[in-house]
């Protein structure tokens, strides 16, 4: 496993696994927890943004977990689509759930590379990106060029 430095935490992965064991990735198929966490598949840009306080968020949270969905509770996936940040968990609870919800719905004022504030753009996909970050991205790949759909 490489050990990732996450500079907006001011920890390594390891560190991150050890203080917040939630973080570990799980495999959504068999329930398999990894030697990785699922925070570093969060895009960096939506780390610098926002990383530290979600995590903290949800730290508390689960907290107030039992016993039992602190057991059960898990990250099953985490990417970005549709231009913001999917976080898919197996069980959940309501307050969980608007802690998702939230960080979801600042993702789309956020750039997925930088951080910065932002607005949505699409050419058929949706970007979230600032200015420079799409500019860049368009230099680099063509608006649109080399971009396949997933299917």
């Amino acid at each position: 496993m490489e050990n990732t430095f996450y500079p907006e935490l001011g920890m390594t992965e390891k560190e991150l696994m050890k203080k917040l064991p939630f973080t570990k990735a799980t495999n959504g198929a068999t329930g398999e927890t990894l030697d990785f966490t699922w925070y570093g598949r969060i895009p960096k840009g939506w780390r610098i943004a926002f990383g530290l306080d979600m995590l903290k968020e949800m730290a508390a949270e689960y907290k107030n977990f039992t016993r039992h969905d602190r057991k059960n509770w898990r990250v099953t996936g985490v990417l970005e689509k549709y231009g913001e940040l999917r976080i898919y968990t197996g069980l959940t609870t309501p307050n969980m759930d608007a802690i998702l919800e939230k960080y979801t719905a600042l993702s789309h004022k956020r750039c997925v590379d930088c951080g910065r504030p932002c607005k949505q753009r699409g050419d058929g996909w949706i970007y979230t990106m600032c200015d420079d970050c799409y500019e860049a991205m368009v230099e680099r790949e063509g608006h649109g060029a080399n971009l396949s759909t997933p299917f």
